[in-house]
């Protein structure tokens, strides 16, 4: 018997896992990577997609998984250093990427800081046509 196996059977068992109610095996499979691989695991395909959303993040034993390996990095990760940033401005909104940290701030401002130093590195005004000359709301 030939053992060697093509690449559409191939393509053909891993469609196939979906459907062998073996959804448990499945949760953990994905449970076991950390969160930037799961997220993009969704990305492979549709069903993917699809099982991850429901079966993984919306479940309770996928939810039960996600938040027992929140708690094991939390205790035992390894700390990321931070550095204060003062604002001249009222914030009430922060997002941050590996490399920028952006604020959102009362007065229709974006002050994007970088992590690496802590400085400002743009000032981004959301409605420039509504400002006066002298930086006012009109």
């Amino acid at each position: 018997m030939n053992n060697i196996m093509s690449s559409q059977e191939k393509s053909l068992d891993i469609g196939n896992l979906f459907s062998s109610n073996i959804d448990e095996f499945l949760q953990d499979v994905f449970l076991h990577l950390d969160p930037a691989s799961l997220k993009n695991s969704r990305r492979v395909s549709s069903q993917w997609n699809s099982f991850i959303k429901d079966r993984v993040w919306d479940s309770r034993v996928g939810m039960e998984g996600l938040n027992k390996k929140l708690k094991l990095m939390w205790k035992e990760g390894t700390p990321a250093s931070v550095r204060k940033i003062r604002s001249q401005r009222c914030i009430n909104g922060v997002k941050c990427d590996m490399q920028f940290v952006y604020c959102c701030t009362m007065e229709g401002f974006i002050d994007v800081y970088e992590i690496a130093t802590g400085n400002i590195k743009y000032k981004l005004d959301c409605f420039p046509d509504k400002r006066s000359d002298d930086g006012s709301d009109d």
